[in-house]
């Protein structure tokens, strides 16, 4: 990890994630909905993450897992 991040590098729901990208989200399901779609729109990403140990049926991103989205779409 080489970069210096604002936002703390650490355990994220998606929820708590999703919210942070889409502040104004109507509900967390419609927030973390948009986030998966920007992650499986972002070539080359949703790759990394499984690389990473990201499973689609997991609740949270690891540490690592939120650096690659970070890496990718930039912070929230």
């Amino acid at each position: 990890m080489n970069h210096y991040y604002e936002t703390p590098l650490k355990w994220y729901s998606k929820k708590h994630l999703a919210m942070m990208y889409f502040p104004n989200s109507p509900s967390a399901k419609s927030a973390v909905k948009r986030l998966m779609t920007w992650i499986h729109n972002c070539n080359g990403l949703l790759s990394i993450m499984k690389q990473h140990g990201y499973k689609p049926t997991h609740k949270c991103f690891s540490p690592k897992i939120v650096y690659d989205i970070f890496e990718y779409i930039g912070e929230p």
